[in-house]
């Protein structure tokens, strides 16, 4: 026997409804009582009533024959019946996007259990003491292959109450009174009261629900003699008093039997309001700041909710094993449902099923071979069109350079070559080959445009090898035919062609510079600097006193026995003059701050010069910025340059590393020569010999010989 009421709300005109509607209850069973609320929008042309009632005729002989006692693994098989035939009716309404407009609720209640599921812009809401639960998900997709996916079950605590209803009933009563009539009367006192609120509505408005509720001690009985105006009176009033015609079902007879006296009562209408423009604004105004405090504290309890399970799950084992108990009933369940699924098919559905699979994996395995081949031609024709290109752009390049006398435009044309072929993924060996080929040819033609001469790697001329004496070579000076190089934090010195020895250790070092007019060597890193003595082999162990404005040392030189450092912080050039056998207190150099930021390196010949990490060079004379017209190099000079000149030198000497290239300018910024090789991998440094006939590179730990010749080959 049943113990849980239920109460149909069902109002629904035929004629003059925009929906079809059904509500069905089945007889109660042992196996539980079948209920199916079902909604779709009316169609003009074709009359859907037939389908439905086949729908609910269907669904209730699968209930009545089908021999599984449990209700929910019931329900799930009649789901399951009701997925295989669902799609075919859809075919046969010949209405375009059927199923999308079906709300249908199918269920089984089961002693005081309700097991549901829910298709459609159908809802299903549970009560329970003072909570509202909704149990949907309306707008979710529908799949063709299973309508029905999802099922809820639960047990009923005394006085919980579900409804199931579509949308109209909540468009004209609240969800909250709602709550609070069904908190207060039984399912059938609920029922009316609910039916009486709704009197008046037009006829074209249907109100399709099921209520369902498990009767609590202190639910109320309706009495029939209440009128309309009577219920209206007392519909803003939660809980009735004694002596009202609302009376628990102990009352008296003779009491229940009075008639009320006849009570006038004052009733202020708040949507009058309404009219007023000024409290619509108010309204709207606190509507918009209980809509906020309402996110917070949904947001919030979220959060709460989802720290409480974080934290439960890390630190309570009984929660960890309740879940995974809960994940492993769920694949059991979904694993039973498949493999009833299956054993349910005739033996000819299942040859036919394992035939569309065999045939659907061969397609797709085709369908990967056709595509891989496709893709396969693309590339090779993407590989072709590449060789075109380059053809037709080296001829638009000789045709620049040949015939217009245009290097600039010949350049960009190399130049965009050269990232074509750059951006170019092989496929084979051969293209690979082929590739390489056009790189080379294009990077000599682009050396040729530029006027960089190459040094092909057997002609260049290695002095010495020290990779087997340091470790990372960081400078170089040149003094008297001895060569100084730094290396991390010991300065080696090396007389050629064998005579190498380590002859100072430094702290943190990466600078080294010559004092031309003293045989004696500048040391230094980021925060200070020393004098070596190259005669006695000792370091000065006072350091040079650095200016309190002097924050950073970038680079440093030494000219007319004066010291310059480069602070790129401070945007500054400070100048040490000559103290004796050091160096006294600095000063401001430059007359106004200049943004050095990207400066790299400094030269001096009585002008100085500056390079940057942008590849400006910038000329300086008793701290102004000087014009300096110069040619600039193509491609421009990279960052991390150094820069080198002395006194009575023609030339500037530029180490750039980025585009291993030696750039050598004349005073008046003319280009005298350009240098590369496929060797210079880590320039470094360099330095000059006092005549300029020969410039030594350290590349890494190898060092260079490189010929300069007084007129450009």
């Amino acid at each position: 026997m049943a113990v849980l009421q239920n109460q149909k709300i069902f109002t629904y005109d035929p004629v003059h409804a925009r929906e079809i509607s059904e509500n069905y209850l089945s007889e109660y069973t042992e196996r539980g009582q079948l209920f199916i609320v079902l909604e779709t929008p009316q169609h003009n042309k074709i009359n859907q009533q037939p389908l439905i009632d086949e729908f609910i005729q269907k669904t209730a002989n699968y209930f009545d024959i089908l021999k599984e006692e449990n209700p929910e693994k019931l329900l799930e098989q009649i789901l399951q019946k009701i997925n295989q035939f669902l799609p075919l009716m859809a075919a046969e309404s010949k209405i375009r996007n059927w199923l999308s407009g079906l709300a249908i609720s199918v269920g089984i209640i089961h002693e005081d259990w309700i097991y549901l599921s829910c298709l459609g812009n159908i809802n299903a809401i549970n009560f329970h003491h003072n909570q509202i639960v909704t149990l949907t998900q309306k707008g979710q997709p529908i799949s063709p292959t299973k309508i029905f996916a999802d099922l809820s079950s639960g047990q009923m605590s005394e006085g919980d109450a579900l409804i199931v209803a579509t949308d109209s009933l909540f468009d004209y009563i609240s969800l909250e009174k709602i709550r609070q009539i069904i908190k207060q009367y039984t399912a059938e006192a609920a029922v009316r009261k609910i039916n009486s609120l709704l009197e008046g509505v037009p006829d074209f408005v249907t109100f399709n629900a099921l209520l369902i509720k498990k009767p609590g001690l202190a639910d109320m009985e309706l009495a029939v003699a209440k009128t309309n105006n009577e219920d209206e009176a007392e519909s803003d009033t939660e809980l009735p008093s004694q002596g009202t015609i609302f009376a628990p079902d102990n009352t008296p007879k003779n009491f229940r039997a009075r008639t009320p006296q006849l009570k006038s009562k004052l009733v202020v209408d708040p949507r009058g309001f309404n009219n007023f423009s000024f409290f619509r604004k108010v309204g709207r105004i606190l509507a918009a700041i209980g809509l906020f405090f309402k996110l917070v504290y949904v947001s919030v309890a979220a959060l709460v909710r989802a720290v409480k399970k974080a934290a439960l799950f890390i630190f309570s084992k009984n929660y960890r094993r309740r879940q995974e108990n809960r994940s492993l009933e769920n694949i059991s369940r979904l694993g039973e449902q498949k493999i009833n699924w299956w054993q349910q098919l005739s033996l000819l559905k299942k040859i036919s099923l394992l035939t569309l699979l065999v045939i659907a994996l061969i397609f797709l395995q085709s369908l990967v071979f056709s595509t891989q081949n496709k893709a396969e031609q693309n590339k090779d024709q993407s590989y072709d069109q590449l060789i075109v290109d380059v053809n037709r752009l080296m001829g638009e390049e000789k045709n620049a350079q040949e015939i217009l006398k245009d290097e600039i435009a010949a350049e960009k044309i190399l130049v965009e070559i050269q990232d074509k072929l750059n951006r170019a993924t092989p496929r084979s060996a051969q293209q690979q080959q082929e590739i390489s080929a056009y790189q080379e040819k294009i990077s000599h033609e682009l050396n040729q445009v530029r006027h960089i001469h190459e040094v092909p790697a057997v002609a260049l001329s290695e002095i010495a090898d020290l990779s087997t004496k340091l470790v990372s070579a960081e400078q170089i000076v040149q003094k008297n035919g001895v060569f100084y190089i730094l290396d991390l934090n010991l300065l080696y010195q090396w007389s050629p062609p064998n005579n190498f020895e380590q002859i100072a250790t430094f702290e943190n070092s990466r600078l080294l510079s010559d004092w031309p007019n003293k045989n004696k060597l500048l040391v230094g890193n980021d925060k200070q600097f020393y004098i070596f003595d190259l005669d006695s082999h000792q370091l000065n162990q006072n350091p040079i006193n650095k200016v309190a404005a002097n924050n950073d040392i970038k680079d440093i030189s030494v000219y007319g026995d004066n010291l310059y450092v480069l602070d790129t912080q401070a945007g500054q050039i400070f100048k040490y003059p000559q103290s004796g056998d050091s160096f006294g207190s600095g000063q401001a150099w430059l007359k106004t701050k200049q943004d050095l930021s990207q400066a790299s390196s400094i030269a001096i010949d009585g002008n100085l010069y500056i390079v940057d990490n942008q590849g400006n060079i910038k000329k300086y004379l008793k701290g102004d910025l000087q014009e300096f017209d110069y040619h600039q190099p193509r491609p421009i000079i990279g960052p991390g340059a150094i820069i080198k000149t002395f006194r009575d030198s023609q030339y500037l000497y530029i180490v750039d590393p980025y585009n291993k290239r030696v750039i050598i300018l004349d005073k008046n910024g003319q280009i005298k020569e350009q240098w590369t090789s496929a060797s210079f991998d880590k320039l470094t440094d360099l330095a000059v010999d006092l005549g300029e006939k020969v410039i030594y590179l350290l590349n890494g730990n190898h060092l260079y010989l490189l010929p300069v010749n007084q007129t450009t080959n």
